[in-house]
């Protein structure tokens, strides 16, 4: 009886919490648009705004997939092309939000470091310009997703050794790369400030 009653459990909060998970997460998202909208000529705005974007289009592609599968069957176990379209889309689309947000940071740094040499990286054309340079990176990076991730037994994912290799890549520049640079940077711009306010209050 437990045991048959598991996969209903598991489906309903998987109906519930992803939609609730994709309605709150695009209000989110589309307050930081409107935000940050009014404000694309900063270069910092750009990128967070080009970041929100991504997260809400990654969201809801990726939850409207989930809640289909729950009432018929999951299309990416059934077709090749949508079991590898998803990963890689998904991929590149996650990977483009996060290191916009990186980019936010190295923009802060920059800004506050007050370097006569390094502020065309400020401008909004230089950022709008990073940012297609980034999501094209990432289109043409992530190609070995959609190259071995495969169906095998009912499963989309990768397996055998592309399987090892994705774990380091995926440890390597999603899970170590983006925090230790976010962190770097940030700390570097908030010492930058902390450099600032004191020369000010000196010159009082």
């Amino acid at each position: 009886m437990a045991v048959t009653i598991l996969p209903l459990i598991q489906a309903q909060i998987t109906l519930y919490g992803m939609s609730t998970l994709m309605i709150l997460g695009n209000i989110g998202n589309i307050i930081i648009i409107i935000l940050f909208y009014r404000r694309r000529q900063n270069s910092c705005a750009m990128y967070l705004l080009c970041a929100a974007i991504v997260r809400s289009a990654t969201l809801t592609f990726n939850s409207a997939i989930n809640l289909y599968g729950l009432n018929y069957s999951d299309p990416t176990v059934h077709s090749l092309f949508l079991c590898k379209f998803r990963a890689y889309i998904t991929h590149i689309w996650n990977q483009t939000g996060r290191y916009l947000t990186v980019l936010a940071c190295i923009d802060r740094y920059i800004w506050t470091a007050n370097n006569a040499h390094t502020r065309f990286i400020n401008r909004a054309s230089t950022s709008r310009c990073l940012t297609i340079i980034l999501f094209l990176f990432w289109h043409i990076f992530s190609i070995h997703i959609a190259v071995l991730v495969t169906i095998a037994n009912g499963i989309c994912s990768s397996f055998g050794v592309y399987y090892v290799i994705y774990q380091v890549y995926a440890a390597t520049f999603l899970g170590l790369l983006p925090p230790i640079l976010m962190s770097i940077f940030g700390f570097l711009a908030y010492h930058n400030m902390k450099k600032i306010t004191f020369t000010c209050a000196t010159n009082r």
